[in-house]
Parts: structure tokens; C-alpha cells; sequence
């Protein structure tokens, strides 16, 4: 209620989410990277490695990311998008309203990393560049209101455009696909960040008109064997991961695969655009899935405030094999109830700290029995489930090591295709890479074991 009246009165934000005009919500993280120091700053990138133990550089990792492709014969596309206040500053500030033409604004090092990527042979799809020249020819917003991300339309005309690049180099036949019109309204992620009461009246409903893509009449879905794949995070998700509010279908991929009439493959996170996608890439090749079998294109997209604030570790590409090390996993289609100890947990994010209202935890289980091998020998095992839901904690989130828990987990191959997209942490362990994950819906605590 204090938020509240803050904001009513004051048009006060947090360090979440600040307020800008006419009902305009911006994400703090997306201020700061455009008005903060250039993210190729050697002090900077010093002072972010010792404070965060993170690797800053976006450079080396993806030159590195781009060799380990082309050794496999695949070119890689990276898509930038820029965030909010690159394109929507009049909205925020007055002396930027005062600007009789509309502006692309960027962090003070955004051109030295473009022409970084040029002279490093690296190709950069200027996503900028489409949506400033769109917004002067239609006058129209590229992004929501109280959304971090970009409108229907602006995401669509980035696919198109993409797919103009793309989809030259292919060979094939392209493939029938249609669209249909959905009505869709929502408040969005800066709004709740802001944390105000749930019947709050500040910020109205954002209605806007999604097309979910269809192919012989059910909705689209991502092909393992096609030539493209695309890394994406939450601007891939919007109007495909339905919990985001936006709708269902009718995504980035969706539009790209429609634009380019032919299948794709997709890996997609909220959150960690900078490793998170490659992570999942990599622990698929360390298990011996090689999804990079029969690829031609890898387009990577993420947020532009990665470069700034995203971890750029190295990650090996490597094609592992198939060793059973003895973690355990059900049968495929089956569920079982294991009880274990926890040994580790991945970093849980505070809720109102990040535009997201769920996320999956990473936890490695020691001493752990099924019961379906009672009698058998104590086994390791690796579970994700929820710790985070409409932004409230669950019970998995206050777990600590040396909890005894039991779970009723699945293979995690059975719901990837539902759980895939959401927000996750994993455990940082290389040696974990290649073992199997299981999902739970969720833990009994320890109290409620013998």
C-alpha cells in the first residue's frame, strides 16, 4: 500500500522498476545499461569479475562460441535486441521527448563491440537499426507499455527481416504454415516488479493482438532435425510461454520459423541470455545428444543488457557419450517416489528481483533410494523443480544441504518441451553436464520424513 501511494502521488518506482511517463514502466537493470559505463571498460570489467565472479567479456566468448561452430561447418547469426529505454527514452525522460526525431540510444560501448564483431568476422543482425527506422515510419511504440519487451508487431518485422538473411543459404522445400488473430491483455512484468496491491489501479490492462502460428492445424512446434537453431531468452518466450501473460504460439520462433516457411529448432530461457542457452546446448553435446547434428545456422539472440550484465563464461561444445555413472532416472514415461539428502542447490533469485514470476531450482540429491529399488544400493540424483511461483517462494526454496526430502520425479526428457523456457538455475559443476536431470512438481519437506 505504501508502494502504492508512492507511485500515485510521487510517480515513485523501486530499484526494480521505475516509472516514466504517461503510465510508462521501465526496468531499472535496462536503465543502467544504457546510461551506465561502457561494458568493454577494462575497470569495469574488472571491478564486475571480482564483484560477481562472473567472466564479463562478451567478446572473447563469442568469437569463442563462433569458432567452435564454424569448426562444424555452421555460421552463426547473433541478434541483439535492444531493451526498452534504447528506443522508448521519450517516454521516460522529457528532455528526451523534446527530440524532434525519434533516437536509437545504446551504452557508451555498444559501437566499439559492433565494430569488434565486424573486424572478428563475427555477423551481427542489427535489430536497432530495423525498429528505430520502424518506429519513425509508423509512429508506432516497438515495445509495451508496463512490459520489458517489445510489441507483436516489432517482434514479427525482426523475424521477417531475419528470415530474409537466414533463410537464403538453405536449400529445401518451405512448408505450409498460417496464422491466426488472438486478443490478448495483460499488465506486465515492470508492473510487477513494482509490487503493488493486487487490485491496483495505476496501471491499466495492455491489450494487443498476438498471431500464433500453425502448421496443419495444430500449433507450431520446434524441430530437433531442422538446419536452424535458435538460441533465444525471454524476447523469444513473450507470446510463446503462455505464464508470461502474453499469450501462447505465437512467438519469436514461431514468426521466424513462418517467415522462413521451413522447421526450426529452438532452445530458449528466460533470463541469462549470455550463457544460458549455450549452457543447455553444451549439456546436451556432453551427454552424447548432438543437436548440432545437421545444422547450418545457429542465431543467438538475447537481451542487449547482457553485454553489460550477463556472465560470458567460455563453454565447451564438445560431443560427449552416453556413460551410465549410476544417477538416477525413472524409466521414460515413468514417475517414482525417491527419497535423498541435499548435497547442493543452485542460486535461487529473490522474488520482485527479476521480471519473472516463476523459476526452477537445480538440486543434487546424495544418498538417494527409490522405491522401486528398495533393496538396491544407495544412488545419487539430480532434480529441478519450482522455487519460485507467481512470485512467492516454494517449500524447495528454503531447503538447505543435509535436508532429507523425498520427490516424486519424472525424466526430465518428458517435460522439457513444457518446462524448457522457463527461468532455471543450474548447479555449477562441468562434472554434472552429461549426468540426467529429473523434474519434480514439487518436494515434501523434511519434517514430513521418518
Amino acid at each position: 500500500r505504501f508502494q502504492e501511494f508512492l507511485t500515485s502521488m510521487l510517480q515513485a518506482g523501486n530499484q526494480q522498476a521505475v516509472v516514466g511517463r504517461e503510465g510508462w514502466v521501465f526496468f531499472g537493470k535496462d536503465l543502467d545499461y544504457v546510461n551506465g559505463r561502457s561494458f568493454l571498460d577494462p575497470e569495469q570489467q574488472r571491478l564486475r569479475a571480482s564483484r560477481d565472479i562472473i567472466a564479463p567479456d562478451p567478446v572473447a566468448a563469442i568469437c569463442d562460441f563462433r569458432d567452435q561452430l564454424a569448426a562444424r561447418g555452421i555460421r552463426l547469426v547473433l541478434l541483439p535486441v535492444p531493451v526498452k529505454p534504447c528506443l522508448a527514452g521519450h517516454r521516460f525522460s522529457k528532455a528526451a521527448a523534446a527530440k524532434e526525431e525519434p533516437i536509437l540510444t545504446q551504452n557508451a560501448g555498444y559501437e566499439t563491440w559492433i565494430n569488434r564483431m565486424k573486424e572478428s568476422g563475427v555477423e551481427v543482425f542489427e535489430t536497432g537499426q530495423l525498429l528505430l527506422k520502424r518506429m519513425q515510419e509508423t509512429g508506432e511504440p516497438q515495445y509495451l507499455k508496463t512490459d520489458t519487451h517489445w510489441t507483436p508487431p516489432a517482434m514479427e518485422a525482426t523475424a521477417h527481416a531475419l528470415a530474409a538473411v537466414v533463410a537464403g543459404t538453405l536449400g529445401g522445400v518451405a512448408s505450409a504454415q498460417s496464422r491466426a488473430s488472438v486478443s490478448v491483455s495483460a499488465h506486465g512484468d515492470t508492473v510487477g516488479l513494482l509490487g503493488l496491491p493486487e487490485q491496483q489501479t495505476l496501471f491499466p490492462q495492455q491489450t494487443v493482438s498476438v498471431h500464433p502460428v500453425f502448421v496443419a492445424n495444430s500449433l507450431w512446434k520446434a524441430s530437433p532435425e531442422a538446419e536452424v537453431l535458435l538460441l533465444g531468452d525471454s524476447f523469444t518466450n513473450i507470446y510463446s510461454l503462455e505464464p508470461m501473460g502474453w499469450g501462447s504460439g505465437a512467438g519469436f520462433a514461431e514468426h521466424l520459423s513462418a517467415a522462413m516457411g521451413r522447421p526450426l529448432d529452438v532452445i530458449a530461457r528466460n533470463s541469462d541470455g549470455a550463457f544460458a542457452t549455450r549452457q543447455a546446448l553444451q549439456r546436451e553435446l556432453a551427454a552424447g545428444r548432438d543437436r548440432l547434428s545437421g545444422k547450418k545456422i545457429v542465431v543467438w539472440e538475447f537481451a542487449a543488457r547482457e553485454l553489460a550484465f550477463g556472465d560470458w563464461r567460455l563453454l565447451s561444445m564438445s560431443l560427449g557419450s552416453r556413460v551410465n555413472t549410476g544417477f538416477y532416472s525413472p524409466p521414460k514415461g515413468g514417475r517414482v517416489r525417491v527419497e535423498g539428502t541435499v548435497a547442493k542447490m543452485s542460486q535461487i533469485p529473490r522474488p520482485g528481483s527479476v521480471p519473472y514470476r516463476e523459476h526452477i531450482v537445480s538440486i543434487q540429491l546424495v544418498d538417494a533410494r527409490p522405491e522401486d529399488a528398495q533393496d538396491g544400493p544407495l544412488r545419487e540424483c539430480l532434480v529441478y523443480t519450482w522455487s519460485m511461483k507467481e512470485q512467492s517462494l516454494t517449500p524447495a526454496a528454503r531447503l538447505r544441504p543435509g535436508d532429507r526430502i523425498a520427490a516424486v520425479v519424472q525424466s526430465w526428457e518428458d517435460v522439457a518441451e513444457t518446462y524448457e523456457k522457463f527461468q532455471r538455475s543450474e548447479l555449477d559443476d562441468p562434472a554434472l553436464l552429461a549426468e540426467p536431470f529429473n523434474w519434480s512438481d514439487g518436494i515434501e519437506s523434511p519434517a514430513r520424513l521418518p
